[in-house]
């Protein structure tokens, strides 16, 4: 799937509103923050793998030819796939991944223990 460069600049800002989402909200008790961490973490892997295998680009126009028809001209553009590739953004969205699934795995651990605590203590 080819994407533009400017969905791909839309996916990092979503992953990345959502990751300071999870760290920011700490005390939601519907656990969207773990919910946010995860789907940021996700997000940051496939920004991450995609970053390097060419779907990301645009078509520039690098062929403008013009017809003389004797009755009028005729105008011809064509387009070429301008991929971006870049190995630093990969490893950077990847370590912004796993960091992410990391933290959220430790805010599932947190709830899993504060909530055996509350069973705990109930008689």
């Amino acid at each position: 799937m080819i994407i533009s460069l400017w969905i791909y600049i839309a996916l990092v800002i979503v992953a990345g509103a959502m990751a300071a989402y999870m760290v920011i909200d700490r005390d939601n008790r519907v656990y969207a923050n773990i919910v946010a961490g995860l789907v940021a973490a996700i997000i940051f892997l496939y920004v991450a793998s995609i970053s390097v295998s060419g779907t990301v680009g645009t078509y520039d126009v690098v062929v403008n030819s013009t017809t003389d028809t004797g009755a009028g001209y005729i105008y011809t553009y064509t387009t070429v796939w301008e991929p971006f590739t870049n190995a630093t953004l990969l490893w950077i969205f990847a370590l912004c991944g796993v960091l992410t699934g990391g933290y959220a795995v430790i805010l599932v651990a947190e709830a899993l223990i504060e909530r055996k605590i509350q069973l705990d203590v109930e008689p």
